[in-house]
């Protein structure tokens, strides 16, 4: 058993030599300033956000490269706020099969601004997010809804596999996701121990995205995310989901989505949000 270990030991040391030493490194990020001001003005009252200045301070660190056999692989790190490494992700690219991948609090798939045509960032109301000063969810239990598109795989650690590009008929494509558990995991490294969360939400997750391009310059999308929860007394299960498209034609792009969000719940609940719907459209 303990030449076995060693010999584990060495091939595995070799393997990370050798991805090393083949692959490129990259180093991305963004140098913006901003400068913003914020404030409301209703019919009840009127307040300010105050004034604040500042630097990106977020950068991704890359590598990739290709086996010998022909098997692409990617790596990334993303480096945020006061030098904190989180967001992780290894995908192995495989010509006629496909990808696989391991994602650290990273990879989301959901389809929510699939129809957005903007250049910048989506249209969405992100300041509808507190209710009389008090931070809301739209989590199980809830009263006071606040706007949401709903939870993505990409803020769990997980598994995804995604079809070969140009393998199905109108572009079309799938990825499919699973997480094994529902913990806070952002910063895991190797032999990190996994947590099961909270049993209410879920303690696995799976998400499923179709794309597909039928015509030139239309785009459509589509994505399903759901919590696996072991508690009987649910009326539901968390579920998210929804479908967009999107049309350029000359300067001119239009889009459409429509999304909805099912919470999870006791059978008793009564004066609570039990379903989200979200309609956007967008042109450009």
């Amino acid at each position: 058993m303990k030449i076995t270990k060693i010999t584990l030991a060495v091939l595995v040391s070799f393997l990370v030599n050798v991805v090393t030493f083949a692959g490129e490194l990259t180093v991305t990020g963004s140098a913006k300033a901003t400068y913003a001001l914020r404030g409301s003005d209703s019919t009840s009252a009127k307040s300010s956000g105050g004034k604040g200045i500042g630097i990106a301070n977020e950068f991704t660190l890359g590598a990739s490269g290709e086996t010998d056999n022909g098997i692409a692989w990617k790596y990334a790190q993303d480096i945020d706020g006061a030098t904190v490494q989180d967001d992780a992700s290894l995908t192995l690219t495989f010509a006629d099969v496909g990808t696989i991948g391991i994602f650290v609090s990273e990879g989301g798939i959901s389809s929510k601004y699939g129809w957005s045509p903007a250049v910048y960032a989506p249209g969405s109301d992100y300041g509808y997010t507190t209710n009389n000063g008090a931070t809301v969810v739209h989590d199980a239990g809830t009263s006071s809804a606040s706007f949401t598109y709903g939870d993505d795989i990409g803020g769990w650690n997980n598994f995804q596999y995604h079809t070969p590009a140009g393998l199905l008929p109108f572009g079309i494509s799938a990825k499919l996701a699973y997480a094994p558990n529902m913990g806070a995991d952002a910063n895991a490294s190797s032999d990190a121990a996994g947590s099961l969360g909270n049993a209410e939400d879920g303690t696995s997750a799976s998400q499923y995205q179709v794309n597909a391009t039928p015509i030139d310059g239309l785009s459509v999308t589509a994505s399903y995310f759901t919590k696996n929860s072991p508690m009987s007394d649910r009326k539901y299960k968390y579920e998210a989901g929804g479908a967009s498209a999107k049309y350029s034609m000359g300067p001119v792009t239009i889009g459409y989505g429509e999304f909805r969000v099912q919470p999870s719940y006791l059978k008793t609940d009564t004066a609570i949000t039990k379903l989200y719907k979200n309609t956007s459209y967008g042109i450009i």
